[in-house]
């Protein structure tokens, strides 16, 4: 589950269910990214609280993500991919 706060109140003013523990919380390209304990990395609408996309990768490795001006990195074990059309 990841949550959006609004800092002014102090309150919670949406939640998304990612389908995993998430690791890796990324903002960029207008999205939020996270990599989740169930092995996909998962795009989030902040304006909606909805999930816009999801891929999935191999179990029992270590993801992290990055975004950069030239797209969605996604590093697993040794080796590092650039997620070109993004997540659909």
């Amino acid at each position: 589950m990841i949550g959006d706060i609004d800092l002014g109140s102090a309150s919670i003013v949406g939640q998304v269910a990612v389908g995993g523990p998430p690791f890796d919380v990324v903002v960029g390209a207008g999205s939020v990214w996270t990599v989740t304990g169930s092995n996909e990395l998962v795009r989030i609408d902040p304006a909606t609280h909805a999930v816009t996309g999801r891929l999935p990768f191999p179990g029992n490795v270590e993801p992290h993500v990055a975004v950069g001006a030239e797209g969605i990195w996604l590093a697993i074990q040794n080796a590092v991919y650039r997620i070109g059309e993004y997540v659909r």
